[in-house]
């Protein structure tokens, strides 16, 4: 059995970036696979989570892109290595 090598053709890789995709994350369909690398990005920032410290049931739920600034000021995670 032969080996899969990695299509380079350029002509091959537009046709194929032009083939309509569904991304399974969100359910949307209609997405052109050469932009796909994009909506993952500006849906990634959609992305509902809860705070890291769910062991102690604290209630934070916000979009992804606002954990970062959030763990920043969560006193709770601040506290962490004294309760472990």
């Amino acid at each position: 059995m032969k080996e899969l090598m990695p299509v380079e053709t350029c002509l091959i890789l537009n046709m194929l970036d032009n083939i309509f995709v569904k991304c399974k994350t969100f359910s949307q369909t209609g997405i052109q696979r050469g932009n796909f690398k994009d909506h993952l990005k500006r849906c990634r920032k959609t992305i509902m989570c809860s705070c890291s410290v769910p062991d102690i049931q604290y209630p934070w739920v916000g979009q992804k892109d606002q954990l970062f600034s959030y763990l920043s000021r969560c006193l709770y995670e601040q506290i962490r290595p004294v309760l472990s």
